[in-house]
């Protein structure tokens, strides 16, 4: 979900500030299409299997809310999300390379091609990479 925060002035003239979860992110600049083997998504499934599915589900990743709320997000708000969040007994626990191979997994089942490189750990080229998820 996206916020978007508006200044408004309320009614003691003092600023308020609203929050809207109807704005669409905007993508970057330079955007880019997400890379990532199949090696890299091959990880991310064996990690999803052993830790991810106790709480979600394949069908959870592909499902129409899922890919409402997350196509055209970059790969970093992906990563970043499950980073920050992830898993839900014990966030960022595992290692930056692990939530990087989950990330490749996910973009894969969501319908989007394995390529010949990595997706990258490096914050800058992760913001620049946008999921764009073929219809369902």
């Amino acid at each position: 979900m996206s916020v978007v925060l508006v200044c408004v002035a309320g009614w003691s003239g003092r600023a308020v500030l609203t929050a809207s979860q109807n704005a669409a992110p905007a993508a970057p600049a330079s955007a880019s299409a997400v890379t990532f083997t199949d090696e890299q998504a091959t990880r991310g499934e064996q990690l999803f299997v052993r830790v991810c599915v106790e709480c979600h589900g394949r069908k959870e990743m592909t499902n129409a809310d899922f890919r409402l709320k997350w196509n055209t997000r970059t790969a970093f708000d992906l990563f970043d999300r499950m980073r920050l969040s992830m898993p839900e007994s014990d966030p960022g626990s595992l290692p930056r390379s692990q939530y990087l191979d989950v990330t490749a997994f996910i973009a894969k089942i969501n319908g989007i091609a394995p390529g010949s490189v990595e997706l990258p750990d490096d914050e800058a080229a992760l913001r620049r990479q946008v999921l764009v998820l073929p219809p369902g």
